[in-house]
């Protein structure tokens, strides 16, 4: 009878040492899956955070791409005058020598103005001045008879591409006008050096704005 006790309790010992080891091995696989899903979500995060960095960097991309789009649709000051500067305008050989001319009688005028500033203070002289004064007509009425030959001999193409410069030489010339008839004026009542060497200069400095739309008739004009 003792003897199948003992035989009895080893079987049950060892039965409960097995069931043991079982149940240690199963939580270990458990804490492995654990393990495994861990890392699969750590991989699920970076593969999240590389694309939300890839989208940035193309929408920064694409903003780039539209902020330079947009500024080559903006033409600038620059590029107008430029694009002016590069104008050109058919004109005939006579039409060419003809603005020269035109330039010349200007600065001629400018000249004669510029002679006149000099008579006054203590070296102006009435009589000298009358005579400059009728210099100074007759080289402007020599000017007038060039200019209106050029103006007359334009086309329409031609004064519509020069329609600014001939409104501009139309003012400065009713300017010049003024100034004279002005000037002639104040001699005959009143001889004054200050007063008409100022008016001299006056006449000079339009005449400098007026040769300044000569000269773009001339850059422009071609055969």
């Amino acid at each position: 009878m003792l003897k199948k006790t003992l035989i009895m309790g080893s079987i049950l010992t060892l039965a409960l040492a097995t069931g043991y080891a079982q149940g240690r091995g199963g939580g270990g696989g458990q804490r492995g899956g654990g393990v495994s899903q861990g890392s699969g979500q750590g991989g699920f995060g970076a593969s999240r955070g590389q694309g939300q960095t890839q989208g940035q960097d193309q929408n920064r991309g694409m903003g780039r791409d539209e902020n330079r789009g947009q500024g080559e649709m903006q033409r600038s000051p620059r590029a107008d005058q430029a694009q002016a500067e590069h104008k050109r305008v058919k004109a005939t050989s006579r039409q060419r020598k003809q603005i020269r001319d035109c330039d010349q009688a200007a600065e001629n005028v400018g000249k004669q103005a510029r002679k006149m500033a000099q008579n006054t203070g203590e070296k102006y002289n009435a009589r000298d001045a009358a005579k400059q004064q009728k210099a100074l007509g007759d080289q402007v009425r020599k000017m007038d008879q060039q200019h209106e030959r050029l103006m007359t001999g334009l086309d329409d193409a031609q004064k519509e591409a020069w329609r600014d410069q001939i409104r501009n030489m139309t003012e400065t010339r009713q300017q010049l006008r003024t100034h004279i008839a002005e000037m002639q004026a104040e001699q005959r009542a009143d001889p004054d050096g200050l007063r008409n060497a100022e008016r001299a200069r006056e006449i000079e400095r339009i005449m400098n704005r007026w040769r300044t739309d000569y000269g773009t008739l001339a850059a422009q004009a071609e055969e």
